[in-house]
């Protein structure tokens, strides 16, 4: 994998006719796109290096879940002796703030979790209720007081 480049690649001459690479993001075409462990490191690993910094917070925190989607297992697309494979949730924790952000695969919500001197000192554990769920934005009527 010595060869990524976020750059499209410079056309080649080709016996005399010049060819284009397909896309900006031709230079990308080499990552791998299986879901094994090795590839998906492989693959967050090159985003990692180059996805734009952020100095936002939440800005910050939303590309790191965009950069997980990019290695999330759907699911059906993996199967284990015919058991569903898949990621089930995703989860980044914030150690300078001692946060824990996760989102359950049912839903888009981000949840987040303080982990405060009492709960990292509880003799219990501590649950939560988590109700995943899709959030849409029906924007219909929207465009109907528009026109």
């Amino acid at each position: 994998y010595t060869h990524f480049n976020i750059e499209a690649p410079s056309p080649s001459l080709l016996v005399i006719e010049s060819v284009k690479p397909f896309g900006v993001e031709s230079g990308t075409e080499v990552l791998p796109g299986g879901y094994t462990s090795p590839s998906r490191f492989v693959k967050m690993a090159y985003f990692r290096q180059f996805i734009e910094d952020a100095e936002d917070e939440n800005k910050r925190l939303n590309n790191l879940f965009k950069l997980l989607d990019t290695v999330s297992i759907p699911r059906g697309v993996v199967l284990d002796e015919g058991t569903i494979y898949y990621t089930q949730y995703q989860a980044i924790v914030d150690t300078h703030h001692l946060t824990y952000y996760f989102k359950d695969y049912n839903g888009s919500d981000v949840y987040q979790l303080k982990l405060t001197d009492e709960s990292l000192n509880a003799s219990d554990a501590i649950t939560f209720t988590v109700k995943p769920q899709l959030n849409l934005v029906d924007l219909t009527e929207e465009a109907s007081d528009n026109n």
